[in-house]
């Protein structure tokens, strides 16, 4: 549950870092946008989507999308918490989000 909690983590900063105002946050003055928005978007609700199938494998139909609504929720708020204090600490996600989008290309 450890991994669907990062792909939770993972597909939120992705769809806020696609967004102009949070992509300009973290990366001040040079926010070049090397990954497509529309690709960073389809990365990020891709790494949402695919926690539901682990989380009801793992733990039954019932509890399973309990649980991925609730990690769902906490990692939403932890990635708007973390753009709020420390949105630096995101600049490593893009980083890697833009190589995995080259790779892909």
């Amino acid at each position: 549950m450890l991994m669907a909690g990062l792909l939770h983590l993972l597909g939120f900063a992705l769809l806020a870092l696609s967004q102009p105002h949070h992509r300009a946050r973290v990366y001040g003055e040079n926010s070049t946008v090397a990954l497509a928005v529309s690709t960073q978007c389809a990365i990020g609700f891709i790494a949402i989507g695919m926690t539901l199938p682990a989380c009801v494998l793992s733990q039954g139909a019932s509890f399973g999308t309990l649980l991925w609504v609730m990690e769902m929720a906490a990692a939403a708020m932890a990635v708007a918490f973390t753009l709020t204090w420390r949105p630096h600490w995101l600049r490593g996600l893009g980083h890697c989000a833009d190589r995995l989008g080259q790779r892909t290309s």
